[in-house]
């Protein structure tokens, strides 16, 4: 298996009031040396650090999730009112 430990957001983040933005708040994690996404058995991720900004209320949101593409994982983790580079927590099981 593999795993990241609080591993920052490598695109930077924004301060999207009210919606998702899907250019920045992510990274990816690739197969290990030998490895093809087609030997990933299980992946989960979850939130490290989020830096809210100021007027946090009812109407925001925060979310942790991840795509699978042909060659990487990426691993979105985000909230609508956020001050900082925002990081996500996760481990990867290879067959």
């Amino acid at each position: 298996f593999t795993y990241g430990n609080t591993v920052y957001s490598t695109t930077g983040f924004t301060n999207q009031v009210g919606s998702w933005y899907e250019g920045k708040n992510f990274f990816d994690v690739f197969p290990p040396s030998g490895k093809t996404m087609g030997n990933l058995v299980a992946f989960i991720p979850s939130i490290a650090v989020i830096h809210f900004a100021g007027g946090v209320d009812g109407n925001d949101s925060i979310r942790c999730y991840w795509y699978h593409y042909t060659d990487r994982v990426r691993v979105y983790v985000q909230n609508t009112e956020q001050r900082s580079t925002p990081a996500a927590n996760y481990m990867a099981i290879w067959s």
